[in-house]
């Protein structure tokens, strides 16, 4: 039975936006960082295969998370505009865990963390579907990563270390004042509360330093997109007739192209 949504245009690059920032809302506890013992706890390997879905959902930050949301986004809105719903989601799906499986037994001892394999498995599926938009969907990705992720989550970043800081000068100084009032039920108080934020700084530091060191290998948005592909060829072959027509009219165009060119270069 073909699922069918007809009241909500373009919901499953919806859906793929609200379950990927939901769940880095909750697991983060609404904080920049989601702590590095739960991404580990949620990411795929050889040890946890049994996250083999759930190792898409959790981002190493909020950079990581908003460049997938709206990569992810475009390609799945070019997606299901030929395929639909459900279509969508299963590529989406299907991308991701085939990507961790062919991955994983390649890289035995990685660790797979993120919606990347899912995504470009909508970027190569809206490839065979439709190239143009796929390409403006490349050139808005990137616009977005580069001109309004980067900028914001560097300040969203230096915003909540600020934060931090400004919260241990808060309690360093109720400190200082009930000592020097004799108050030792407060300054005690004040100690707790310091030990709190020093625990925030410590897992702050260390989820920022994650976040830096862990790199995107080139290999994962590769089978992502081979997977996405495949799945077009092998159950959606009869849509792809729109990529077909515009990949005949640049041969035919390029053709030309040549055949001018090399005209115009006779003696």
């Amino acid at each position: 039975m073909e699922l069918s949504l007809k009241g909500l245009k373009f919901a499953g690059a919806a859906l793929i936006a609200l379950v990927l920032s939901g769940a880095y809302a909750f697991l983060s506890n609404f904080s920049v960082y989601i702590k590095q013992e739960v991404l580990l706890a949620f990411s795929f390997s050889v040890e946890r295969i049994h996250n083999i879905f759930s190792y898409l959902l959790v981002h190493t930050g909020f950079s990581h998370l908003a460049v997938n949301i709206v990569s992810g986004a475009a390609f799945a809105i070019v997606v299901e505009s030929v395929l639909g719903f459900a279509d969508t989601i299963a590529i989406f799906v299907v991308s991701g865990v085939l990507t961790a499986v062919a991955f994983t037994v390649i890289n035995p001892n990685t660790a797979l963390i993120g919606a990347s394999a899912g995504v470009s498995g909508l970027l190569g599926a809206s490839f065979f579907l439709d190239p143009k938009k796929a390409i403006w969907g490349i050139v808005l990705s990137l616009a977005a990563a580069s001109l309004v992720i980067a900028p914001v989550s560097f300040q969203g970043v230096e915003t909540a270390g600020a934060s931090i800081d400004s919260s241990m000068s808060v309690a360093l100084q109720e400190q200082s004042a009930a000592l020097a009032e004799g108050n030792l039920n407060n300054a005690k108080l004040a100690e707790e509360k310091i030990h709190k934020i020093q625990k925030q700084e410590q897992e702050f530091a260390v989820s920022r330093n994650f976040e830096i060191e862990t790199k995107t290998d080139f290999w994962i948005h590769g089978y992502g997109a081979v997977f996405g592909c495949l799945y077009v060829l092998i159950f959606r072959r009869e849509k792809m007739h729109k990529a077909i027509a515009e990949v005949k009219l640049f041969e035919r165009f390029l053709s030309g192209f040549l055949k001018k060119k090399n005209g115009h270069g006779r003696i």
